[in-house]
């Protein structure tokens, strides 16, 4: 009886231990790197250890300096920050350069972008920069499109402030974009006038937003069913092996009686067993 309650309280013990790495803790944790939680088509992704593509698959992580390609009718998603609230989504026949998380910064060097910030460090930003533009804030939802030179800013949620790049890296022409207007900034830096959104453009946002909250809401979940079952699967093995020790024990205790009664000597007793006179 004493031995059975050691191991339950053994296995309660190795519970709360092993549940306190679960699903938001090991999240906290990797708050500096991103995850594949979507892939359409072809996506590869380049990291700073290796000069190799290599095709991107969901749930694989993406560090500071790794770079993705999408191909043609081929688009990601990934899922960073804290319990990983933000997603970026990368387009066809796009390239960028994830160059920090915090605070974050992403180069696109071709193509399009969608970002959605819901969870950031207070003080943070996140910015997408282009060879001629920047645009960031601390919690919005915009597009970045870089194509012949030129970035078009799409601000569909809150305020991105946006700047142009000269050939330096200098920043010039600092201003707020506000929800529901685009601006260009042209291929020398220059930003140019505030345009409305239109109705198509607002509606492929919500579009997206829709569809990539609930995969990241899906992808999560699995995430955590997954990391439950494996820990449940860890508990339920130990618990196996600690009942053939206990078996094990009961056995060797009832042969040393059996001995003892028949007047014999156990072997861990100091002897080999042997018949009373």
């Amino acid at each position: 009886m004493a031995r059975r309650i050691g191991i339950a309280c053994f296995l309660l013990i190795l519970s709360l231990v092993l549940f306190s790495f679960g699903p938001e803790t090991l999240q906290a944790q990797s708050a500096r790197v991103a995850e594949v939680i979507h892939v359409t088509g072809t996506v590869m992704i380049k990291t700073t250890a290796s000069p190799d593509w290599v095709n991107a698959e969901s749930g694989m992580k993406v560090k500071e300096g790794d770079t993705i390609k999408t191909e043609a009718d081929s688009s990601a998603e990934l899922a960073f920050g804290e319990k990983f609230a933000n997603v970026l989504n990368i387009f066809a026949n796009s390239q960028l350069v994830i160059s920090k998380f915090e605070p974050g910064l992403v180069k696109l060097e071709q193509g399009r972008v969608f970002t959605l910030l819901k969870k950031i460090n207070k003080g943070s930003t996140f910015e997408v920069r282009t060879p001629t533009a920047v645009a960031g804030a601390r919690g919005t939802g915009w597009g970045t499109l870089l194509k012949d030179g030129q970035t078009e800013i799409q601000d569909f949620e809150n305020i991105v402030y946006i700047a142009g790049l000269d050939p330096s890296g200098g920043l010039s022409g600092l201003k707020d974009l506000i929800e529901g207007w685009k601006a260009y900034i042209a291929q020398d830096g220059r930003p140019g006038e505030f345009l409305p959104l239109t109705g198509d453009e607002k509606k492929a946002w919500e579009k997206w937003k829709e569809e990539a909250l609930r995969r990241l809401r899906d992808y999560l979940g699995r995430q955590e069913n997954s990391g439950g079952e494996k820990e449940m699967d860890k508990l339920e093995h130990r618990a196996e092996i600690l009942d053939r020790v206990e078996s094990e024990s009961d056995r060797t205790d009832e042969n040393k009686r059996d001995r003892r009664n028949s007047g014999g000597t156990s072997s861990e007793d100091g002897g080999y067993p042997t018949r009373g006179n």
